[in-house]
Formats: C-alpha cells, structure tokens, sequence
C-alpha cells in the first residue's frame, strides 16, 4: 500500500515559482500562431513536474503552455478550449475551482493529487472538515518534525494555483499550466487537439 500524507507537503517552498517560460514557441512539442501571439503547448495529460517531484491531478488533462505576445495580448481562458476524439469538446477550467476540488476531494468528481519524490508517494488528502464536528474531518496521519518551519509547508491549492497560466492583457513571454476536466479512461483518448480562438492545434 503507498504511504499517504494528509493536504501538506513538506518540501522546498521553491515549488510555490511559476512554470519556467521556454525560449520560443517553437520549444514545444506543438506549436502555432495566432492573430496576437505564438502560442506553445507540451500535453502534460495528467501529470506536471517541479523541482524534481511529479503531481498527478485526477480526472484533469493537463497542458503546460506557453504564451508569446506581439505587442499586448489578452490571455483568456475563454480562448482554450480541448478536443477530445475529434468530438468532445472541455472547456478550461479556473486554477481555484481546481484547487477546491483537491482541497474538498468529495466536492465533485473527487479528483485526488500525489507527488513523486524518489521512491517516496505523498498526496491522496483525506476529505477535511468543513465545520467544527464535521463527522469527516481525517486524524492526521502524519504530524510535523520539529524542524520544519511553516514556510515549508506547501498545499495542492496554491502548488495549482502558482502554477497556472496567469491570465490579463501580457507583453512579454509566460508560461503556466491550464487544467481541463475529464473523467474519462485516458486509454480511450486517441486524439487530443486545443483549440485557441479559431486555431486548431493537434498534441495527439
């Protein structure tokens, strides 16, 4: 059975830095051009990477993308959209109703977050109490060593919610992480294609 800690992970608080931009759109494994921007897109499918550990986001595709504007653009998620089997169309989801749904994992499709950190598992939060008394609140599983200071210890909500990508009107080069819904089998997924505005982008 894998070890499992409750919401905190006790790590390197410089997980909290947004996605590192790559040099060019060109840099990603797709890429394209629209009216205002190059666009650049490496599918993540479920999983992301900082710091040397990997987090895997249940019942979310993940798409690590990178934005270069011409002048100043307006990064919009309304903009994104995914494309599932030439047919099924997600639209983006928001990094805080992402983050809620791992914060609460029995909010709506109990999406759950694990890293890897070498041989160690951490994640799978257990669902926390919303009141005082609330009949569901976890005993913790694992209590702070007393050496660790409060500034090492990160939650799934602000690690989704740093790492996405920062949406307003850009002049310079970003990159971030935008999350879309499936509770599908991922092994049923034979194409995958991100739409941005009238563009269509083929990742698989």
């Amino acid at each position: 059975m894998r070890p499992f800690l409750p919401l905190a992970l006790f790590v390197s608080a410089t997980l909290l830095g947004a996605v590192e931009v790559r040099k060019a759109a060109a840099e990603y494994p797709a890429h394209t051009s629209v009216a205002d921007m190059n666009v650049g897109v490496e599918y993540m499918v479920t999983t992301f990477s900082a710091e040397g550990l990997t987090f895997t986001v249940d019942d979310h595709l993940i798409l690590e993308v990178g934005i270069f504007p011409r002048a100043e653009s307006k990064v919009d998620l309304r903009r994104f959209t995914l494309r599932i089997n030439g047919k099924r169309e997600v639209f983006a989801q928001t990094p805080g109703m992402v983050a809620a749904s791992v914060k609460y994992p029995d909010w709506t499709r109990k999406p759950t977050l694990e890293a890897a950190a070498g041989p160690i598992l951490v994640g799978r939060p257990q669902s926390p109490g919303r009141f005082p008394g609330d009949p569901r609140t976890p005993v913790p599983r694992r209590q702070p060593m007393e050496n660790e200071s409060p500034a090492q210890q990160i939650d799934y909500g602000s690690l989704i919610t740093k790492s996405a990508l920062p949406e307003g009107i850009k002049n310079k080069p970003l990159a971030g992480l935008i999350y879309f819904p499936y509770d599908g089998k991922l092994k049923s997924i034979r194409t995958v294609e991100l739409l941005i505005d009238e563009t269509v982008l083929k990742l698989r």
